[in-house]
C-alpha cells in the first residue's frame, strides 16, 4: 500500500477529500474512486481508495434511521389539555369504584422469514408466507391493577376484536 492519503495527495487534497467524503458520505468504493477523480484529478484502484477511507476514519457501516416527524409545540399543549381534562378525571373515577380505565395498543406480528445472513456453501432459500400474514395481538393493562388483558388472531383488529376482549 506505500504512502496514505496524506503522504499520496497532498495536505490540501487531503483536506478537501475529508471534508468531500465527510459532507457526502459514498455508499461504496467506486462512488468515493469516482468523486476522487472528479476532484483531485488523479485516478486510484479500488484498493488504494478503501485503504484511504480507511485511513481517515471511515468504515462501512449499516445506516441507522431517526423519526421523521417533528415535536410540535401546539401538539405539546394540546397532550397537556386532554391530560388534565380528560384522562385525569377518568383514573380519579377509577380510584373512587365508577369506572375502568385501560390503556390499549396493538401489535402486529408479520410472518415471514428474518435471517439476514447465514453462513452456507451454497445459497439457501427459507419457505416464507406470501402476501402480508399477520399474527395480531390485542392488549389492555389496567390503570389501577395492572392486570394484563390480551387477544390474538390472525385477520385483523378493529372495532370488534376491541369489543371481543
Amino acid at each position: 500500500m506505500g504512502r496514505g492519503l496524506c503522504d499520496f495527495y497532498g495536505i490540501a487534497y487531503k483536506e478537501q477529500m475529508i471534508a468531500y467524503v465527510t459532507k457526502h458520505p459514498p455508499t461504496g468504493i467506486p462512488e468515493a474512486q469516482h468523486a476522487v477523480e472528479e476532484h483531485t484529478g488523479l485516478k486510484r484502484s479500488p484498493t488504494h481508495i478503501r485503504a484511504c477511507l480507511l485511513r481517515i476514519g471511515m468504515k462501512c457501516r449499516k445506516v441507522g434511521y431517526v423519526p421523521g416527524n417533528t415535536v410540535d409545540p401546539e401538539k405539546i399543549n394540546e397532550q397537556e389539555d386532554v391530560q388534565r381534562d380528560e384522562r385525569e378525571p377518568r383514573l380519579e373515577d377509577a380510584k373512587a369504584g365508577t369506572r375502568n380505565v385501560y390503556f390499549m395498543d396493538a401489535a402486529h406480528v408479520v410472518f415471514r422469514a428474518y435471517l439476514g445472513v447465514l453462513w452456507c456453501v451454497q445459497r439457501l432459500f427459507i419457505p416464507s408466507p406470501a402476501g402480508r400474514k399477520r399474527f395480531n395481538v390485542l392488549g389492555a393493562l389496567d390503570a389501577l391493577t395492572h392486570d394484563v388483558l390480551t387477544m390474538t388472531n390472525c385477520t385483523s383488529i378493529n372495532s370488534r376484536s376491541v369489543y371481543k376482549l
